[in-house]
């Protein structure tokens, strides 16, 4: 077998080059959106879901990319609602990727 996870499909079973890194049931509705932050924030990613909020996770590694055999561990370090009203599900989002701009922003579609 390889060193991805095993896919079901239709009965049969195959193995995948892809690995699952994080599995989270923080949010109360379906995650639409899965987002990595700019490489100089560190190992970061959010999420966005109908729930109408965003969470942002960071990987409590060292490492600087990815590794299938030594996967990061994600912890949720913040989470805010970002839609109109509190419960407006949000539908996309995206970090700014500005070479020059420090700040850690993030925009939300509903």
């Amino acid at each position: 077998g390889g060193r991805g996870d095993a896919h079901h499909a239709a009965g049969k079973t195959r193995e995948t080059p892809w690995k699952g890194i994080y599995h989270s049931n923080d949010h109360l509705a379906a995650v639409v959106d899965v987002a990595f932050a700019p490489r100089k924030f560190g190992p970061c990613l959010s999420t966005a879901s109908h729930d109408g909020k965003i969470r942002i996770f960071r990987g409590s590694d060292d490492q600087k990319d990815i590794n299938v055999d030594h996967p990061w561990n994600w912890e949720r370090q913040e989470e805010f609602h970002a839609g109109r009203n509190r419960g407006t599900p949000i539908t996309c989002h995206s970090w700014n990727h500005s070479p020059t701009d420090m700040a850690q922003s993030i925009v939300a579609g509903c």
